[in-house]
């Protein structure tokens, strides 16, 4: 989701992997993970990455790339409204509110699988007894 966000602003810029890492203190393949969405993002380091980019941070955060000025909705339905986050302590809630709602999609997700797997692993488990019963 944001890692392809992350990905055009920084090629947009100009910047390389290995640019970002150090401008970040972190390791290239630590970044890496960053831009393929196979880490978790924490808000202090979404906020750095929208600083050197210079992008809102809502802008990386945001599924569909565009940030209404009045309000955003996450993947739920819910309403997260932007026009009360001007101090920095409500803008990093209305980030901490967009993850949430983030993190409770992915979970879902994940929870769908774990389902399907246990369904696979039960036919399997049938396909296997019923080959053992054929010696």
């Amino acid at each position: 989701m944001y890692g392809k966000r992350i990905n055009h602003y920084r090629k947009q810029k100009g910047f390389s992997q290995a640019t970002m890492a150090q401008q970040l203190n972190i390791e290239p393949a630590t970044y890496s993970k960053i831009e393929t969405s196979r880490t978790r993002l924490a808000v202090d380091m979404l906020e750095k990455i929208a600083t050197i980019l210079e992008v809102s941070p809502l802008v990386l955060m945001n599924k569909d790339n565009k940030v209404n000025s009045s309000e955003n909705a996450s993947n739920d339905g819910k309403m997260i409204h932007l026009s009360n986050a001007e101090t920095p302590h409500n803008y990093r809630k209305v980030l901490i509110d967009i993850m949430d709602a983030v993190k409770d999609v992915e979970i879902a997700s994940l929870k769908n699988t774990v389902q399907i797997q246990q369904k696979l692993l039960q036919q399997q488990s049938i396909v296997i007894e019923k080959l053992g019963g054929i010696n």
